[in-house]
């Protein structure tokens, strides 16, 4: 749901998980800087302006097992559809042949299996190219609510410019910098990646192998 529909709907809520989210982007992660535009509006012509991406805040209601609500989660995305499709951005999972073989030796191997989700995973990975993109107005304002040092760097339509600097979800290229990323930790601890699946890793140490199965 938008903005203005979880505002309405949830109220404080809302606002809380629009905080959550843009604190993580902007402070803890340090995915997002933002730039005051008095200082850098000279730089964007209507060449570079034309390719500044617009964002998107959604809204997800998140439930326990039991199908009790939990909490509101909010996401900001980038709106990727204008960039430029110069290479393959495509980011590989792993086949269904390796997760049902993986599965097969767990059973006749008798090992021990931990599935993991990484959190806003995408996050983890820096951006290889200069991209810019808009905070609407409504956004922006939750900002200045909890960091009004900002109000300096609001344009004359009341939006906020930043400048992407991690693999932010909505990019064409943020799968492939997250699998690149997380593939460049495995091969610097020890793993190696399986010939006939590149999502398939493994680490023998003691006699014992590991082996991670990205999906």
């Amino acid at each position: 749901m938008s903005v203005k529909v979880a505002r309405e709907k949830f109220g404080e809520k809302a606002f809380e998980a629009a905080k959550e989210e843009l604190l993580q982007l902007i402070v803890h992660k340090k995915a997002l800087r933002v730039l005051k535009w008095n200082e850098v509006k000279r730089l964007f012509d209507q060449a570079k302006l034309a390719t500044v991406l617009m964002s998107h805040m959604f809204f997800k209601e998140k439930y326990d097992g039991a199908g009790k609500f939990e909490k509101l989660k909010a996401r900001l995305v980038g709106d990727g559809r204008i960039q430029v499709r110069d290479e393959d951005y495509s980011s590989p999972t792993a086949r269904i042949e390796s997760i049902f073989n993986s599965l097969k030796i767990i059973v006749e191997e008798d090992r021990k299996t931990l599935i993991l989700d990484i959190g806003s995973a995408y996050l983890n990975a820096r951006i290889d190219s200069e991209v810019f993109m808009w905070l609407g107005r409504e956004v922006a304002e939750i900002i200045i609510k909890i960091m009004p040092e900002y109000k300096d760097y609001l344009d004359d339509r009341g939006r906020l410019l930043v400048q992407i600097e991690k693999a932010l979800y909505g990019l064409i290229q943020s799968a492939k910098l997250w699998y690149d990323h997380l593939t460049g930790v495995l091969l610097k601890n020890g793993f190696k990646v399986n010939k006939m699946d590149e999502c398939i890793w493994n680490m023998t140490k003691n006699g014992i192998q590991t082996t991670i199965v990205i999906y």
